[in-house]
């Protein structure tokens, strides 16, 4: 009981971690997207303002810098996407491996409960036979 106690607190204290670590992890990428984001409004800004001044050399730089942006911005969504994958598949592992420990806990558990009540039961058989000989005597 308990080591049980203590695997289960292993447990808790282990996807306590995991969810820590994931919430810190998302709350990175979401800080750096929306760092990333921010500059690419700010420079999409400087380029309108360019484009309202009438400067035709402002509005083809605008045109290739909103190509370059979106690429970026696609390629940000990517990486976003990439490693939070990534960071799914770290989480759905540990998960796993701690479902497969927690299940040869409860196996041995099993096992050893088993034992103990064949045990019972050979001792408590040798008990009647002690009985029945001590009657017949």
């Amino acid at each position: 009981a308990s080591r049980l106690g203590s695997l289960n607190q292993a447990l808790a204290a282990e996807r306590e971690g995991l969810h820590v670590s994931v919430q810190q992890r998302l709350e990175v990428l979401e800080a750096r997207l929306g760092g990333e984001r921010s500059d690419l409004i700010a420079r999409q800004a400087e380029l309108r303002d360019e484009v309202a001044s009438g400067d035709q050399e402002g509005f083809l730089r605008l045109q290739d810098l909103t190509s370059r942006l979106r690429g970026e911005v696609e390629a940000v969504a990517r990486r976003v996407d990439a490693e939070s994958a990534g960071l799914r598949e770290f989480v759905e592992s540990q998960l796993g491996q701690l479902q497969a420990a927690r299940a040869a806990e409860d196996d041995a558990r099993r096992a050893s409960f088993g034992s103990v009540m064949k045990r019972m039961e050979a001792s408590t058989e040798r008990q009647g036979d002690a009985a029945r000989a001590l009657r017949q005597e």
